[in-house]
């Protein structure tokens, strides 16, 4: 992979080499949905068939899109938001990796888009950690200092949401509300200590395989279906012993 979720130049020399060694597919998740298509529709004139897993291009020609609709994901996360804080509302910080992100804008924007439809909510920012989790947590440090009063944190991707759960343990936070967005296992720690109130889990397993299947599909002159959902998890403290749950969160479990 590139060095960063926005490395535009990296990504296209990654899929030039690809097309020179004459792979014969080509699974990808774009890191901009509009910069990748000019190489990626070289891979298609030179016969590699395209799979976008996990993000988007805007692009008729990949033969199968599998990914989290993560501007959906992004409302999902909203609305559970709101069935914690109620009609009381209250001042939300948005906590990200790096602008310009594909995933994570589109759960930026399907949170703050649903958010904005509820009286008595308001964001106070978004703020960006590069997925630093000791980075992030300086952040948080930085917004409690500045925002003591704030209600609560909803966090886009892994590193976001571990930086963010380094600052409320630290400062015993358990009333703030706190959504999560891909939760490792010092989060789902977090939520068993009531640190973090639900996680919004992906399934990266189903994701990646379902890429991968339909790329062998269209190699053996198989039909595979133009897009595909891989529907979000909400895992909380009621559940998340749950065997469907724990399916999501340890698919290396499943696969042994």
């Amino acid at each position: 992979g590139t060095r960063t979720d926005t490395d535009l130049e990296g990504q296209v020399k990654l899929v030039e080499d690809f097309i020179q060694r004459g792979v014969s597919a080509i699974v990808i998740s774009p890191v901009n949905p509009d910069g990748m298509v000019p190489v990626l529709q070289q891979a298609e004139d030179a016969g590699i068939p395209v799979i976008i897993m996990d993000g988007k291009l805007n692009a008729d020609f990949p033969r199968s899109t599998v990914s989290t609709n993560d501007e959906a994901a992004g409302k999902f996360a909203a609305e559970k938001l709101k069935e914690l804080a109620g009609d009381a509302g209250g001042t939300f910080a948005i906590v990200s990796a790096v602008p310009g992100a594909v995933q994570e804008g589109g759960r930026e924007k399907g949170f703050s888009d649903e958010l904005g439809t509820y009286p008595n909510y308001k964001i106070i920012g978004t703020y960006y950690g590069k997925g630093d989790r000791n980075q992030t947590y300086n952040i948080t440090q930085d917004i409690l200092t500045s925002n003591p009063d704030i209600t609560g944190f909803y966090t886009v991707n892994e590193g976001s949401s571990a930086g963010v759960t380094l600052g409320v343990r630290e400062g015993d936070l358990k009333e703030k509300i706190f959504v999560a967005f891909d939760p490792s296992t010092e989060v789902l720690d977090a939520i068993r200590d009531g640190y973090v109130d639900g996680a919004v889990a992906q399934n990266p397993y189903l994701i990646g395989r379902t890429a991968v299947l339909n790329a062998i599909k269209v190699l053996n002159g198989e039909t595979v279906e133009k897009k595909i959902d891989v529907p979000v998890t909400w895992v909380t403290i009621d559940n998340l012993d749950d065997p469907e749950i724990q399916n999501v969160l340890k698919p290396e479990e499943v696969i042994k």
